[in-house]
């Protein structure tokens, strides 16, 4: 008998940490795996039975070949019974590592598949809109890349994702891979075809639909610059309900009182969404242009969201509770430029998707070039933190996010953030 890992898991490395990414039960996971773990399952490929594995292990080990045996049977005894390794009877050669122990690639990808939108959002962060789409050629490069770079979570969004004229394509391709998908949508574009489609996102656990309601009628209409988007978005919540397909909404913060934000708190609870996630308005694009800013600070803002969590929290829905202080996902940072990316539809690379300053163009470069020149910069530099900006009064605008740091230095009389981190950064690129 052979051994290899279940289909559609594998092992991610990087350079500074290895994951086992798995795929059980229709849900997509990982958990971090020491060097010991690693050499055993890369060797679970479908061409090696247990006794290849154990010699192998011994030109790795010094050790006796007995005990390599039972540390190997110790170890993989719980992760056949777990589902995470299976036995076959003849050999099939089975893909195990992706990745880099040189060079970072991605987890998690922002893909913009479209900039078009039927709306005109006064807050929205593309100041310029294309009415571009990317192509069938595009999308089947980036499918590729995903398949050999070990990319397992995808939000699929930019302007309005669900008007791509392939969408149902690359919805299929992405469930065919197992990867958790995120698709973010205004919600006002929408019909029973697409309602069908999106149902496919059920057979991955923890799929989800990110839909934006920002408010009351007024408030929403406002910011959507359209009178009937309040309506439609709401309709369009009732039928993902109504279908059980799982969403989540995400609301920006501009001038809402705050009782209007507890009424939309407990309208999204009674719409039946997982979670809601409210957070202040980012200063770039078209809120720049039109002057917009929150009237809450983070602090206020979280504070105010830890007393509505408390109050309407519970099994089945989530109040997303931001922390100012809270330290990044990542070493040092939040992990753009090298963990997280976006890939625009002219295929353009940047950082993440409110960083706009492009890494590389994947009809011009290899994704592999792109992730050797910049990515490990990206893994040194450090996110605004108290270490730099404890004196500063956008501390806790800025706190662990990358893109705020560089949207609030020109705000302030000095950036001590920047200037620390443009030494192994590329201030050029910054604008």
């Amino acid at each position: 008998m052979y051994l290899k890992l279940v289909e559609k898991s594998y092992i991610k490395i990087n350079p500074n940490h290895c994951s086992l990414v798995f795929y059980k039960n229709s849900f997509r996971s990982s958990f971090p795996i020491n060097n010991s773990a690693y050499e055993i399952l890369r060797l679970c490929d479908g061409i090696h039975s247990f006794q290849e594995i154990v010699e192998n292990l011994k030109s790795v080990y010094d050790e006796e070949l007995k005990t390599i045996q039972e540390n190997v049977s110790e170890f993989l005894t719980p992760m056949i019974e777990g589902g995470f390794i299976e036995k076959v009877s003849s050999k099939t050669c089975f893909k195990t590592v992706k990745g880099s122990t040189e060079i970072y690639y991605p987890d998690n990808l922002c893909w913009e598949i479209t900039d078009y939108c039927p709306l005109n959002c006064r807050h929205c962060y593309l100041l310029n809109k294309n009415n571009t789409y990317i192509s069938r050629k595009n999308i089947d490069q980036v499918l590729k890349i995903m398949d050999t770079y070990g990319i397992n979570t995808v939000q699929l969004t930019d302007g309005e994702a669900l008007t791509h004229p392939y969408f149902d394509y690359i919805l299929d391709e992405l469930i065919k891979r197992s990867l958790v998908i995120n698709i973010s949508t205004s919600g006002v574009y929408f019909n029973e075809k697409l309602l069908t489609i999106l149902e496919k996102i059920k057979k991955i656990k923890s799929s989800v639909v990110k839909v934006s309601l920002d408010g009351n009628e007024d408030t929403h209409t406002f910011i959507r610059n359209n009178s009937e988007s309040y309506k439609k978005t709401l309709q369009f919540l009732s039928e993902l309900s109504q279908r059980n397909i799982l969403f989540q909404i995400a609301s920006v913060l501009i001038d809402q009182s705050k009782e209007e934000i507890k009424d939309l708190v407990y309208t999204a609870k009674k719409l039946g969404t997982e979670l809601i996630e409210i957070r202040n308005i980012l200063e770039q694009g078209n809120a720049r242009k039109n002057h917009l800013k929150t009237n809450l600070t983070p602090n206020e803002l979280s504070k105010l969201l830890k007393i509505l969590k408390d109050k309407y929290e519970d099994k089945n829905f989530v109040v997303k509770t931001p922390d100012a202080k809270e330290q990044p996902n990542h070493q040092n940072n939040c992990g753009a430029g090298y963990m997280i990316l976006r890939f625009k539809e002219n295929m353009d690379v940047t950082p993440c998707p409110i960083i706009d300053f492009c890494l590389g163009n994947l009809r011009e470069q290899s994704f592999e070039a792109v992730m050797q020149e910049y990515a490990h910069k990206f893994s040194k530099f450090h996110s605004p933190c108290e270490q730099f900006c404890k004196t500063c009064e956008k501390d806790d605008y800025c706190a662990n996010c990358t893109a705020c740091g560089i949207n609030s230095k020109e705000k302030v009389q000095r950036c001590n953030w920047y200037e620390k981190q443009k030494k192994i950064f590329f201030p050029e690129k910054i604008t």
